[in-house]
């Protein structure tokens, strides 16, 4: 085991199962909180479709959930099962596998009574296929939390965007209307949407991006981690600066039926109730 590796692994030890969310950026701990105030709690059905390093995974375990997580990286996974040995959870199950064959593996995977997809759809070219796929795994009622980059937020230090799926973003971002649009074409009703992840936190993370750069991701991560003292202040600066949200953040629930329904009809509902684009209500709030 290297250095690293041993080091993280004791802060696990010392940290419990909320020291991994701290082991990414900044705006990993907003999309945490955001998970954690809208998450099922007791014995249900979690699926963490895109589970990275298992720290939305280790968060529904602790809730007493029945974890399902899939990783397209197996080394990912691997550090997180021994982390999972170390907090003493086993209600988790931490699986291989590429989430555009979603549609294959769900005969073996079951029903499910949530799923977290944080910031994985912008990784996929089929975004709708995704959402499908989803929804499929969900029981009626069950509930879809998915966060994903903002399509009007700024640029942050080294962000690219690829033409094919090689890891990276394949997309810059989402409004919110074409996120309930594709959401509604596949079974799901909006419950709550948010943009999460403000000045501050960009800032933080725009520095550890760059830092990285030149040096490596442990001192990166050294240089900026004492810097999130001042994410308290995310709120009201990103209010005070007009600052546009790195991401936007939908609570869905599963229709009892995924027939598409006239999106036509749906955008003159939503007019007429008064809902609006985040867009919109973003410039409003800044003027």
């Amino acid at each position: 085991m290297s250095l690293r590796s041993f080091l993280k692994e004791a802060l696990v030890k010392l940290g419990g199962w909320r020291a991994p969310v701290f082991f990414g950026g900044a705006a990993d701990v907003d999309r945490w909180r955001w998970v954690a105030a809208h998450a099922e709690a007791g014995p249900v059905r979690t699926l963490d479709a895109g589970s990275g390093l298992g720290a939305l995974s280790f968060h529904a375990a602790k809730l007493g959930n029945q974890v399902v997580a899939i990783s397209f990286v197996p080394e990912n996974n691997r550090k997180a099962r021994a982390r999972a040995r170390i907090l003493g959870f086993d209600n988790i199950e931490f699986i291989d596998g590429d989430l555009r064959a979603l549609d294959q593996m769900s005969p073996k995977l079951g029903k499910f009574d949530q799923i977290y997809c944080v910031e994985v759809i912008e990784h996929v070219i089929k975004d709708e296929k995704l959402l499908h796929d989803l929804s499929a795994l969900l029981k009626p009622g069950g509930k879809l939390l998915l966060s994903t980059p903002y399509k009007f937020h700024r640029p942050i230090s080294d962000e690219t965007i690829s033409q094919v799926e090689d890891g990276g973003h394949v997309r810059f971002g989402y409004t919110g209307d074409e996120l309930r649009r594709l959401l509604d074409a596949n079974g799901f009703d909006v419950v709550s949407e948010e943009l999460i992840t403000g000045f501050v936190c960009q800032q933080i993370d725009n520095v550890f991006r760059s830092v990285k750069q030149w040096t490596n991701r442990d001192f990166a991560w050294t240089v900026s981690f004492p810097l999130r003292i001042f994410q308290a202040l995310d709120g009201p600066l990103t209010r005070l600066t007009g600052w546009p949200a790195l991401s936007i953040a939908m609570v869905a629930k599963r229709r009892g039926d995924v027939t598409r329904p006239n999106l036509i009809d749906r955008e003159r509902t939503m007019v007429s109730n008064g809902s609006a684009d985040l867009h919109t209500m973003h410039k409003l709030q800044s003027a």
